[in-house]
């Protein structure tokens, strides 16, 4: 399975480390209090979410923009559908553009 394999390169941790350190290592959803957030600064068990699913494209699978740090809830969320990929993306995407 090409996804399972992916996730094991170095390029996608080194990627990994990039977006979070981008993000601040902060959940985006939290920080801007949305989706039921509890508390807004979020980083224990944040992780990367592929905002376009890894079975669906790889080509955007190392693209900064299609690339988020979520916290545990709000990455279970994004997966089963209950937030926008579009709204992710706006997100990525602003990140990105503070970084330059």
């Amino acid at each position: 399975y090409e996804a399972d394999f992916f996730r094991s390169t170095s390029a996608w941790q080194k990627k990994r480390e990039e977006i979070k350190e981008r993000d601040g290592y902060l959940c985006q959803v939290c920080l801007r209090g949305l989706y039921g957030t509890k508390k807004r600064i979020t980083y224990e068990d944040t992780e990367v979410h592929h905002i376009v699913k890894l079975s669906e494209t790889l080509e955007k699978c190392l693209d900064n923009e299609w690339l988020i740090t979520l916290c545990r809830k709000h990455h279970d969320m994004a997966d089963r559908g209950e937030i926008p990929p579009e709204e992710l993306h706006q997100v990525a995407v602003s990140q990105e553009k503070r970084k330059s």
